[in-house]
């Protein structure tokens, strides 16, 4: 489960590559699609951790709201500066660092309910 610590962690990996760049958002498993569209071309402006829950705020007045719950994960790839940490207790990524693709960016894998891009990070 993530707890408080590690989702500080993904709100400052988030503050590093996606503040400030235009994002691109879909929801590849269609259970976010509504709010995914909400925040397409937005920029996001800010990210931050309460306790367990992250919010990605964007303009427009616009806010992402997080809850991992047990088993959520954000992955990062491309151009990032996020640090990679793995659970060996549930063998869970909290945050991946992966190697700049050549195909950027890469089809997405598993139940994905958000995914957002920017020019060089996802």
């Amino acid at each position: 489960m993530p707890e408080g610590h590690k989702i500080h962690r993904i709100a400052r990996a988030f503050a590093a590559d996606f503040v400030g760049h235009p994002i691109t958002a879909s929801s590849p498993q269609g259970r976010f699609a509504a709010g995914a569209q909400m925040i397409d071309g937005t920029t996001m402006t800010g990210s931050k951790a309460v306790g367990k829950q992250l919010f990605l705020e964007f303009d427009r007045a616009k806010v992402l709201r997080v809850h991992l719950g047990l088993y959520g994960m954000w992955n990062f790839a491309g151009a990032i500066a996020a640090p990679v940490e793995v659970d060996p207790r549930v063998g869970s990524r909290t945050v991946t660092a992966v190697a700049p693709q050549t195909d950027f960016p890469a089809a997405p894998v598993g139940q994905v309910r958000v995914r957002l891009l920017t020019e060089s990070a996802l």
